[in-house]
């Protein structure tokens, strides 16, 4: 085997086993997930305009001005909010 040849098995055994670990820590979303980052959990309609409340969780503008005028809690979480603000995502 010539200085090339093991030269390229080499990289391509630290290569695989670099994937290994990156799959590892990777988290697994399906697609399903990934869409749903885009879906307004209280109108489950796409996010077009998007805010981040509180709790972290991101809705749309319309969905969660309605909820907060019957509610005063998390739509995700039902934990009470003290604080109703949100910040454009």
């Amino acid at each position: 085997m010539s200085a090339t040849n093991s030269t390229i098995e080499s990289l391509y055994e630290e290569v695989t086993a670099l994937e290994g670990k990156l799959k590892a820590i990777e988290p697994s979303y399906s697609l399903d997930d990934r869409l749903s980052t885009f879906i307004c959990p209280i109108t489950l309609e796409l996010n077009l305009d998007p805010v981040t409340a509180k709790d972290g969780h991101t809705y749309s503008r319309q969905g969660l001005e309605g909820w907060f005028q019957n509610n005063n809690t998390s739509p995700l979480k039902q934990t009470i909010l003290e604080d109703k603000t949100y910040t454009p995502s």
